[in-house]
């Protein structure tokens, strides 16, 4: 379940130091001596919106608290969670350029592997004796040998 955010520009940072609470809570509770009825134990999602949306304006009033959060540290990692979205974004984005390009180079070694499988075949074929003394052989392998240096060339080329 999302929960609507909060007034303010850190709702969201909020909402996830509540949920982080709520978490940690619940695992460490047993090594303490206390744990929450099972009926009642629910994970952050399941949580009924005003439980949670009281967590979230609990978590909210400690960071206003200048007393308790110092406003220049929590500016520093809102700064820093910002920095890191930004760099996972640029990441994201490399990687999916650099998988463009690996599947284009995929398919350009595929269409070389294809080129020369068929300039085997055609060396194969100038290795009969009977296609050296045709003229129109000869030709043809001479055109297509041209073909497949050209395309070759230009696939091996191809950057972007």
């Amino acid at each position: 379940m999302t929960y609507p955010k909060q007034p303010g520009q850190d709702a969201d940072a909020h909402r996830r130091l509540a949920q982080a609470f709520h978490e940690h809570y619940e695992r460490l509770a047993p090594s303490h001596g206390y744990a929450t009825q099972e009926s009642s134990r629910v994970p952050w999602d399941k949580l009924p919106a005003p439980l949670a949306n009281l967590m979230i304006a609990t978590v909210e009033a400690v960071c206003a608290d200048k007393g308790v959060v110092d406003p220049e540290a929590h500016r520093q990692l809102q700064e820093g969670w910002a920095a890191m979205a930004a760099i996972k974004d640029a990441a994201v984005q490399q990687l999916a350029a650099l998988r463009e390009k690996l599947e284009r180079r995929e398919r350009q070694m595929g269409l070389a592997a294809k080129y020369i499988d068929e300039y085997y075949e055609l060396a194969r074929d100038m290795h009969d004796p009977t296609a050296l003394m045709d003229v129109g052989k000869i030709d043809a392998a001479r055109r297509m040998v041209f073909a497949i240096g050209a395309d070759l060339t230009r696939i091996l080329a191809e950057d972007g």
